[in-house]
Formats: C-alpha cells, sequence, structure tokens
C-alpha cells in the first residue's frame, strides 16, 4: 500500500479546501446551537461575528452583513490565488481563521443565551 510522504500530501491545496476550512466551523457550531435551523444560515455564519461587531459599532444589518461578505471573500481570494506560501501554511491559516471565528461565534451564543437568561 502507497502512503504519500508528507511533501506529496500538501503539494496542492484547492481552492475549495481552503473555503470550507474557513466556512465549515463556524457552520457546525451554528447547526449545534439549533436556532440555525436552514442551510443559509449555517452556510454563512461565518460573517456572524464581524457583522455583529458592525452592528454595535452603529451599522445597519444589511450594510454590516455586505462589509463582512466584501472583508472576507477578499480575505479568500487572497489566500487562494494571490498568497506565494507554501500549500500547507495556507491550509493552516485558513484553518485557523475558521476556528477562530467558530469561537467568537460560540462566544456571542454564550453571551446571547446568558443576557436571555439574566434577563439584563
Amino acid at each position: 500500500m502507497y502512503i504519500p510522504t508528507q511533501k506529496e500530501r500538501y503539494s496542492k491545496v484547492a481552492w475549495y479546501t481552503l473555503l470550507l476550512c474557513m466556512m465549515l466551523p463556524s457552520g457546525l457550531v451554528a447547526w449545534a446551537y439549533g436556532d440555525f435551523t436552514s442551510f443559509a444560515w449555517c452556510a454563512c455564519a461565518f460573517l456572524l461575528p464581524m457583522t455583529h461587531l458592525l452592528v454595535w459599532t452603529g451599522a445597519s444589518f444589511g450594510g454590516a452583513v455586505m462589509i463582512s461578505s466584501v472583508f472576507h471573500s477578499i480575505a479568500f481570494f487572497w489566500l487562494a490565488k494571490r498568497c506565494r506560501w507554501k500549500p500547507k501554511t495556507r491550509l493552516t491559516v485558513a484553518v485557523t481563521y475558521g476556528m477562530f471565528t467558530a469561537l467568537i461565534l460560540r462566544l456571542m451564543i454564550a453571551y446571547f443565551v446568558w443576557k436571555s437568561v439574566v434577563g439584563n
């Protein structure tokens, strides 16, 4: 049985792998919470941390979603196409970014649940 070396495994990382590494952790957190029942909410859950940050600073929700999506698309395009890092480094950055947004989303959900229980 042939087992590829580490260099062969990371020699080429597809763009959809990077996209899933950025989107999937937040989608799983939103799905596990259970309030986001539709697929569209779970697929766009990685946009929510920046969106709520912009809403808290005074932007409208629609404008905040657009700004967040533009920022994330520019970051993804840069990471997938323009970045000259090794594929392993790009994959590590995408996974770290996805897990960081999932952590922030989880903290936001915990905060909103706590606020609804306390009542303030």
